[in-house]
């Protein structure tokens, strides 16, 4: 009996097995919410288990939710590691669609159904291959690279409590998130490293975290680390931080921003920060001044701005979004670049990763060279017009709809371009130039979807006023690295207060529970409890 028993047993483990095999085929290789791969997974052999212990599905004294929806949500609890099934059943009731996707409709099971299902339906076998199953799920997706959603922290509901209460939940889950994102970002920096380097590549990260809260140079902020005792042989020397950085050739400079992104991204994607449905995207250009030669690499010539007209621009794609804004890539601009190429690879790579509605872009890009490109591309946009003499006798004349053509001062490019007029509540008239369609344009306050556009402007101020580290060293791949790293820190941040809120509160939009200043001392200190490496190394 036990040799049939251990037979039975194995058979169904490959069953399930198969099962598990299909729900992660590449025709799914998008999804990485656990609760879409349940989904796909009919288990069988576990409903035929379950199936001796029901005569019926239905009936008095009978479950009268689905059993296997029960099975798939105690799945969902092993696979996101939620502690208790209370905070599952508020898991379940904050996130809908993932309820029905498991089998629930309406109504939720309440804590004594799972119990009673647990302690009288689910015996030991079935026990062993739910278990079964999740270790498969886990090993699958390793496999495959697919980053699923299955590290959130349990939710916890802090509703009702204080704002002191509330800091000190912040505070304690934030910290834990941030250790967790360190982690993740820590493989990315592929710095110049062997074992007789002293310091390693979280030391130089904090540095690079400390530096960037205090808004100070390399030199300035490892010394200030040195005379901390938290980080008492942990902390780099200034040179040492910019030599390593400078080891790093143009093209590893490059590849290591991609990364940033790439990798960030994804992890947001699996934690359903990025919806699968189309998303508004903004686009724009940013200086950052600079003082030195006005002939060094990347240099360009801009408007007066804090005592210098020599800057380093950069142009950068960033979903802008109500419920959240991360930047997907960002690509320098030097005296010969070609604009309209950056522009776009930009929208290639952002085409490559979510599913675009419509491009918001000010009117620096009210040209024949960006908006021939926009409608070569099939993109939909929206962007101010400028108001030259055409589009101002439009306004005089009253209209509220106008076509004009634009063509480029070399002839290169020509593009006809619909405005759009609107009035502001103060009685101005503003030129909208747009491609969107007619009831999208003319049906909508088209105030209301160009003001998407500021998110992307909010997000350079936070960054240049939070996440960047200030330096003097003349080299631009150390200036470039600098500033893809305060996206990046500005990005995890982003996907951390998502994280708190379904914490906290159980819904993945919300304001920002953690500040930029608390993120940042959490960041740089998640590694100072670290044991200080011996001083002959």
């Amino acid at each position: 009996m036990e040799w049939k028993q251990t037979m039975e047993t194995a058979t169904t483990s490959v069953l399930l097995e198969e099962e598990i095999k299909k729900a992660f085929e590449p025709a799914n290789k998008d999804e990485t919410r656990v609760a879409f791969i349940l989904s796909l997974l009919p288990l069988k052999p576990i409903e035929e288990m379950l199936f001796k212990n029901y005569k019926t599905w239905t009936g008095d004294g009978r479950l009268k939710f689905p059993p296997m929806a029960v099975i798939r949500s105690i799945l969902l609890k092993e696979l996101k590691s939620i502690s208790s099934y209370s905070q599952l059943i508020a898991y379940l009731y904050a996130n809908p669609e993932e309820s029905r996707m498991i089998g629930f409709d309406k109504f939720l099971p309440s804590t004594q159904t799972f119990s009673i299902m647990k302690r009288e339906r689910i015996d030991a076998e079935i026990r062993l291959q739910i278990d079964f199953v999740a270790a498969k799920i886990r090993e699958f997706a390793k496999e495959n690279g697919r980053d699923l959603d299955i590290d959130l922290i349990p939710v916890s509901s802090c509703r009702g409590n204080s704002k002191r209460t509330m800091q000190r939940h912040v505070s304690r889950e934030g910290g834990k998130v941030t250790r967790y994102m360190k982690k993740v970002i820590l493989p990315l920096l592929m710095l110049p490293a062997n074992d007789k380097y002293r310091y390693k590549n979280d030391d130089l990260v904090n540095a690079l975290g400390y530096m960037a809260e205090r808004q100070i140079c390399a030199n300035q902020g490892c010394n200030l680390m040195r005379e901390d005792e938290q980080f008492k042989g942990r902390a780099p020397h200034g040179r040492t931080l910019l030599g390593r950085l400078a080891k790093l050739g143009p093209e590893e400079v490059r590849a290591t921003s991609f990364r940033f992104f790439d990798t960030v991204f994804r992890l947001a994607k699996s934690r359903g920060l990025v919806p699968s449905h189309p998303v508004a995207l903004a686009m724009d250009y940013t200086d950052i001044p600079y003082y030195g030669d006005s002939n060094a690499q990347m240099v360009v010539e801009g408007k007066p701005e804090k005592g210098t007209c020599h800057k380093h621009r950069h142009v950068v794609i960033k979903i802008s979004e109500k419920w959240g804004d991360l930047f997907l890539l960002s690509l320098p601009i030097g005296a010969f670049t070609k604009e309209r190429e950056a522009v776009r690879a930009l929208i290639e790579f952002a085409r490559q990763r979510v599913n675009i509605s419509h491009i918001v872009v000010d009117k620096g890009f009210f040209s024949a060279k960006y908006i021939s490109l926009f409608e070569e591309m099939g993109v939909r946009y929206l962007m101010p017009g400028v108001k030259n003499k055409k589009v101002k006798r439009f306004i005089e004349e009253g209209r509220t709809a106008a076509d004009i053509t634009l063509t480029s001062s070399d002839k290169k490019y020509k593009a006809h371009v619909k405005l759009a007029f609107r009035k502001t509540p103060e009685g101005h008239t503003v030129c909208f130039a747009t491609n969107l369609p007619s009831l999208m344009a003319y049906g909508s306050d088209l105030f209301a979807l160009y003001s998407q556009r500021w998110n992307v402007e909010t997000g350079f101020r936070v960054i240049k006023h939070e996440f960047m580290a200030k330096t003097t060293s003349r080299r631009y791949k150390i200036r470039f690295f600098f500033f893809s790293f305060s996206l990046l820190l500005y990005n995890i941040w982003v996907i951390i207060n998502s994280a708190l809120n379904r914490i906290l509160y159980g819904k993945q939009e919300g304001e920002r529970l953690m500040s930029a200043k608390l993120f940042m001392i959490k960041f740089y200190e998640a590694y100072a409890d670290f044991e200080p490496p011996p001083d002959e190394i």
